[in-house]
């Protein structure tokens, strides 16, 4: 909790004071602070990629749900596509003990997913892999997963991203996501909604409907197989190829 304090209390808070700018522009508050992107401020300042990752972990209660919600039973190999610290990975393998896993994530981010797999998972059973998600992902795994990386991005950049899994994955193969997902129905959750004016602030992202993940999973090639709640009113999204 201490580094979430900390990075709300100064980043994030420089981010929300050019909020009039952000939604002006449509450009991220962060951008206006501080004359760069928060994914680049996070891999240019130093320790700010460890202490960001550090400060998430404090929202990761979900991740437990999320390992019971889909059935692994047939998976042997799972890759958390920008999988940041590792946590998830962790909670999927503890959960079913047949899989083995890797998380893919830039360089500058992998040291504490390293530490934090090598304190939880025996060490056969899990690799670190340094790389863009924007270039190319591990290819032939049966699960893939994707944790809080579309918030951050606009559609253009998610159907990049989301191509790049498909193309990594078999036909047989699934990829997890999780969102929160902004209801329509007139009885939307409230952090939804909330955190979509954060990711503007933030990272110039946003949290999208259901119609709007469908959008973005076609233009990739997959498509929406089924949505699970999960706490803090977030959702497992199951994507199939189309």
């Amino acid at each position: 909790m201490r580094d979430m304090v900390l990075l709300y209390g100064e980043e994030f808070h420089r981010a929300w004071g050019a909020v009039v700018p952000a939604i002006r522009t449509g450009t991220s508050g962060f951008e206006h602070a501080f004359g760069t992107s928060l994914h680049a401020y996070l891999r240019d300042e130093p320790d700010a990629g460890p202490r960001f990752l550090r400060a998430m972990n404090a929202g990761n209660v979900f991740f437990p749900e999320a390992a019971a919600a889909f059935d692994f039973t047939g998976a042997r190999t799972v890759v958390d596509v920008a999988g940041g610290s590792g946590l998830l990975l962790s909670a999927v393998l503890q959960a079913h003990p047949h899989l083995t896993g890797t998380v893919f994530d830039l360089p500058h981010m992998l040291p504490v997913a390293e530490r934090h797999l090598g304190a939880t998972v025996e060490a056969h059973r899990y690799e670190t892999v340094a790389g863009d998600v924007f270039d190319k992902v591990p290819a032939g795994n049966d699960v893939y997963l994707l944790s809080r990386v579309l918030q951050d991005w606009d559609d253009e950049r998610c159907a990049t991203l989301l191509a790049n899994i498909r193309e990594a994955m078999e036909d047989t193969g699934r990829l997890l996501v999780l969102e929160r997902v902004v209801a329509t129905d007139g009885t939307a959750p409230v952090l939804p909604l909330l955190w979509d004016l954060h990711l503007l602030m933030a990272a110039g992202g946003r949290e999208r409907t259901l119609a709007g993940y469908r959008s973005v999973l076609g233009a990739a090639g997959l498509r929406l197989e089924s949505v699970h709640p999960l706490a803090l009113e977030t959702s497992l999204l199951v994507a199939a190829p189309a």
